[in-house]
């Protein structure tokens, strides 16, 4: 496991683990509802008016480091401690953080960088590296920031950033271990069921 690859960990645990009962911040598990729809398993939350379909037969859980964490029932982590617990040595796993920030304030961490390379997206040819791929992809409808960091052999940690309104969603999967490549269909297709609306 690269030291860039800890850091960067342990630098989204301690930004998304800050919950503000103000409603800024990253969105709290509880704040999700669960439907079930004829053998179909709907993740909501009304506060960012989103909505995704869950992998079948995936568990869906609460999560010190996002909103909530997806996993395959087969999951096995590379290792338990803090970096290798997100990374599958076997089985999949997805993390979904939604967080409340305003535009220009104290609360703006990720949400005005991310919507300048949204909506600049020569700016990404600056940014791209044998390790980084940035790319400009549509999910529901709207433009997102695809962000894959490359770990060596090992795998890739694929991010898909979304801004719209002041908030930001962030999809991430680390695309490692004996079953990466189902795991990448399996994002590509979660992501195919996202929609975010406006109410």
């Amino acid at each position: 496991m690269s030291l860039f690859l800890v850091i960067a960990l342990i630098g989204l645990f301690l930004i998304f683990n800050k919950k503000e009962e103000t409603l800024k911040g990253a969105l709290p598990f509880s704040s999700f509802e669960v439907k079930e729809l004829g053998g179909i398993t709907l993740i909501e939350n009304d506060i960012s008016n989103l909505s995704f379909i869950l992998p079948q037969d995936w568990d869906l859980s609460e999560s010190s480091f996002s909103s909530l964490t997806m996993k395959s029932k087969d999951f096995v982590p590379l290792d338990n401690y803090l970096s290798g617990s997100f990374v599958p040595q076997k089985g999949c796993r997805i993390d979904l953080t939604v967080r409340l920030e305003e535009e220009g304030t104290k609360e703006d961490i990720f949400y005005t960088e991310n919507k300048k390379l949204i909506d600049n997206p020569e700016l990404l040819e600056d940014l791209k590296n044998k390790d980084n791929d940035y790319q400009i992809i549509e999910v529901s409808g709207v433009k997102a920031l695809y962000h894959g960091i490359k770990n060596g052999d090992l795998g890739t940690n694929s991010l898909v950033w979304i801004t719209i309104d002041n908030i930001v969603y962030v999809f991430e999967s680390f695309l490692f271990g004996e079953n990466k490549d189902a795991c990448t269909i399996d994002f590509n297709k979660l992501l195919e069921t996202v929609s975010i609306t406006n109410k």
